[in-house]
């Protein structure tokens, strides 16, 4: 027997879909588990081994590599990260005289360019760990100004004494030649062999400065976060039984390696939302047989929205996140930082909300604590509804039980299709 499955871990939820021999389908989910997400993923496991009547280790054999089967994982924690800064520390390198790319407003624009009182957003690496080192090479990859190598020395000391955990190398032109971005790569190791680092020109060899500074250093902010939770979901499938490799989705709807996704987590970004205009397509063909789809996704940490249009997924290279660059290709999937768990709140008479999530609690969906929060909201202003606040509840004394998830099964189905309904009880 082997089995495909197929996981993606939400702010909220994390869904699994299996798919055995014969083409049948079945959805399941499981709470998403901020603190451990590979909890969530066994837990959704779980769920579907106790449906199927087999135990969890004959789950997983089954859809091992060795077995024929396949485990393909795509995710938002990338991109919640992002949205919600619970990122790394970033230290960033850079040819001397341009320690202001990522404040120049390129790279951050305001949302309103014509109000002049609103603040233009913070660049993603604050200035204050930019080191700048004595370097040039031109566009023709000629070395016009040696590395200095001891202004190299001094600024890891000093990104050491800041207690960045991680560093970004960007400088002038290393796409036409890498040789002083490679070097100072190596000195990084010397004096500092336990700290990560990315190079602007191998991770994303492109044109335009900005977009290779700003990739690198939103690379470099996420390798301590998929790391942590890639090694150890990957030690806690072999310990249950999986064997072979996991496959994991990409931003622009490819599969890595654990070990490929690792060295440059920035394609994991938007990697489960990169689907969804996938099974759009789909759907839009069997449901009203039309080319242009219009797919918006709501999370429990942020809004999602895609199109296809005359059956053409669409793809950018100008993607952004919470106002940043991304600086690399990927499905034009757009995300907003409000969720169905955002928290929003009346300030002076003002609805403000977070990015931040409460994520999924019992504790935090009593209906009560909810229509009263609504009716205060209510109170305070008439702009939206109660039912439109449903996302400001108050943690209440009774909490309610987990819901009880119970799956669709599909046949006859053509090959990655997507059921359109999950039902809970």
């Amino acid at each position: 027997m082997s089995l495909r499955i197929s996981t993606d871990i939400g702010g909220t939820f994390t869904d699994l879909v299996v798919c055995d021999e014969r083409g049948i389908m079945s959805v399941h989910k499981a709470p998403t588990t901020p603190t451990r997400y590979s909890d969530g993923i066994m837990a959704a496991v779980q769920v579907a081994s106790e449906i199927m009547g087999l135990m969890v280790a004959e789950v997983l054999g089954a859809c091992s590599t060795r077995a024929g089967g396949a485990f393909i994982h795509g995710s938002t924690i990338t991109t919640n990260a992002v949205l919600q800064g619970r990122v790394a520390k970033v230290g960033l390198i850079c040819t001397r005289g341009f320690r202001d790319t990522l404040i120049i407003r390129g790279g951050a624009e305001k949302k309103n360019p014509y109000n002049l009182r609103e603040k233009y957003p913070p660049p993603y690496v604050p200035r204050y760990l930019t080191m700048e080192v004595t370097e040039r090479v031109n566009a023709e990859g000629e070395i016009v100004v040696p590395l200095d190598e001891e202004d190299v020395h001094r600024a890891v000391r000093q990104l050491k004494e800041y207690r960045v955990e991680v560093i970004a190398v960007c400088l002038l032109w290393d796409i036409a030649n890498a040789a002083h971005e490679q070097r100072i790569g190596k000195i990084i190791q010397e004096e500092w062999p336990e700290i990560p680092y990315v190079l602007a020109a191998e991770l994303n060899p492109c044109l335009r400065e900005l977009w290779r500074t700003s990739c690198a250093c939103i690379d470099a902010s996420l390798k301590p976060v998929l790391g942590t939770y890639m090694k150890d979901l990957d030690s806690v499938m072999k310990a249950h039984g999986y064997g072979g490799d996991l496959s994991i989705l990409t931003s622009t709807g490819g599969i890595l390696s654990v070990e490929e996704s690792l060295a440059k987590p920035i394609y994991t970004i938007d990697s489960g939302p990169a689907m969804a205009p996938v099974a759009g397509r789909v759907f839009g063909k069997i449901e009203r047989n039309t080319d242009n789809v219009l797919v918006m996704d709501m999370g429990g940490t942020s809004f999602d929205i895609s199109s296809v249009m005359d059956g053409n997924i669409a793809i950018t290279r100008e993607a952004r996140i919470s106002g940043y660059d991304l600086g690399i290709a990927k499905v034009d999937s757009r995300s907003i930082g409000a969720g169905g768990g955002s928290i929003a709140w009346v300030d002076s008479g003002w609805v403000t909300s977070t990015p931040t999530a409460i994520a999924w609690q019992p504790s935090l969906c009593n209906p009560s604590a909810t229509l009263c929060a609504a009716a205060r909201f209510r109170s305070a202003t008439t702009t939206l509804a109660p039912s439109a606040m449903i996302s400001s509840a108050i943690p209440a004394p009774n909490p309610w039980a987990p819901p009880v998830m119970t799956t669709t099964l599909f046949s006859s189905l053509p090959l990655g299709f997507v059921p359109s309904e999950t039902f809970l009880r």
